[in-house]
């Protein structure tokens, strides 16, 4: 890899560039820490690696699956895949209001600079399908609570 040339990988999805078992923390330590790490580091690249949810098998402990603060270990797999990130942000359905969604910046997210509607600081943010066009546009707890 010729330095400086990129800023960003993404990597979607991630099961399919691993080989391994997600579930297992060596497997997952040697793909982070011993084969991406010595690319990214030196060269100063950042990589997104995009990973779904496990889904609880019942609906009912499905409404606030990934809504507290732990949310950040709701991708299936060892917990390497929150501890080796510089951070970690998830996207989960809003248990109640129908077509929105919480983007949360679990992981360092106090960092992130997100203010809510009043202006104290926040780690989420609540987001929706835009409403022409295929993009994400936040939405305030008055459109969630019209919902």
């Amino acid at each position: 890899m010729e330095k400086g040339i990129y800023d960003l990988f993404i990597v979607n999805p991630l099961h399919s560039f691993f080989e391994g078992d997600l579930s297992q923390a060596k497997d997952c330590s040697l793909f982070f820490r011993l084969g991406i790490d010595p690319v990214i580091k030196p060269n100063k690249v950042a990589v997104l690696f995009v990973h779904h949810t496990g889904k609880p098998s019942v609906m009912h402990e499905r409404r606030a699956w990934g809504q507290d603060l732990y949310s950040e270990y709701v991708g299936n797999g060892s917990a390497e895949l929150t501890n080796w990130p510089r951070a970690v942000l998830v996207i989960v359905k809003h248990a109640k209001a129908k077509g929105c969604f919480i983007l949360s910046a679990p992981k360092r997210g106090q960092r992130i600079g997100w203010k809510d509607e009043s202006g104290n600081p926040t780690t989420r943010k609540y987001i929706a399908y835009g409403l022409r066009g295929i993009f994400w546009r936040e939405v305030g707890k008055t459109e969630i609570d019209a919902i």
